[in-house]
């Protein structure tokens, strides 16, 4: 049998047409919109861990920051 790791929840807030256009990806793909930020997250962080978590100096994360975020990466574009 497998590990379970330990799970943190995160709750975003963000823009009526980000969270439409996340949601209308998320079906497109068959999954949900938690399944698809979880996916996201953890494929940004790999690229950059440090600096996407600026340098691990907070363990919070602003909604300015993460929407700046899937904007470079033209995520749901």
């Amino acid at each position: 049998m497998g590990t379970i790791e330990p799970m943190t929840e995160i709750t975003l807030v963000l823009e009526d047409s980000l969270a439409l256009k996340l949601e209308s990806q998320a079906e497109k793909q068959g999954l949900s919109v938690s399944q698809l930020l979880e996916r996201e997250v953890a494929r940004i962080a790999k690229q950059d861990p440090f600096g996407f978590f600026d340098s691990g100096t907070s363990n919070e994360l602003r909604g300015t920051e993460i929407k700046q975020q899937l904007h470079e990466t033209n995520f749901g574009e």
